[in-house]
């Protein structure tokens, strides 16, 4: 095993413990489920807030001159 994976496993093991502490009802199937979920909904946020980011004008940034 390689130091990345032993790594990523580590970390998914950390997270399982964190969401276990936040869902204690849930199994290991349902834990690694909310994993990838919120992971998905980790990295479409990132990517929205990118995407809006880029397409961010000057005007956005200088309420002054609506106010004009």
């Amino acid at each position: 095993m390689d130091i990345l994976s032993a790594q990523t496993e580590d970390q998914i093991k950390d997270d399982l413990v964190l969401l276990h502490r936040i869902y204690p009802d849930l199994d290991r199937k349902q834990l690694l489920e909310a994993k990838e979920n919120l992971d998905r909904y980790f990295d479409l946020a990132v990517r929205i807030f990118l995407r809006l980011e880029q397409n961010e004008s000057p005007q956005l940034l200088d309420p002054t001159e609506e106010n004009s």
